[in-house]
């Protein structure tokens, strides 16, 4: 059986994490919005006092960072399906542009291992939810 691609098992890892957090969750999910269909890296879904609420992640296993132009076509596809936070994940880090585009949005840029740094107390009460 062929190894999966270094790409899908940065989207399966991100999927994980969120599901961990309570999330429903769906890897490789065709939205479509306004104005056009778009294809989501991660869609993660949730319920909080009675709002549902719709997390989209981008998932970038690159070996460089990623440039500002990424930044600005996921803001427009989180804009076109009324997500409510866009996450963008890259390993590799992101430019400065990047960094700047993605000031006073709902766009939060990160790594995996910095993200799941910020939720610890979150990922402990969902799993003791679970059990």
């Amino acid at each position: 059986m062929p190894q999966k691609p270094e790409w899908a098992d940065y989207e399966d890892k991100v999927a994980s994490f969120l599901l961990q957090l309570g999330f429903e969750v769906q890897v490789n999910e065709t939205i479509q919005g306004a104005r056009a269909a778009h294809d989501i890296d991660v869609a993660a879904r949730t319920e909080t006092a009675g709002v549902r609420q719709l997390w989209v992640a981008e998932c970038k296993s690159w070996k460089r960072r990623v440039p500002k132009e990424r930044v600005l076509t996921f803001k427009g596809i989180i804009e076109d399906i009324g997500a409510d936070r866009g996450l963008l994940f890259s390993e590799s880090g992101f430019q400065a542009g990047a960094i700047q585009a993605a000031q006073s949005t709902n766009i939060t840029l990160t790594s995996l291992a910095g993200f799941e740094q910020g939720f610890p107390a979150e990922v402990s009460s969902a799993r003791a939810k679970v059990l």
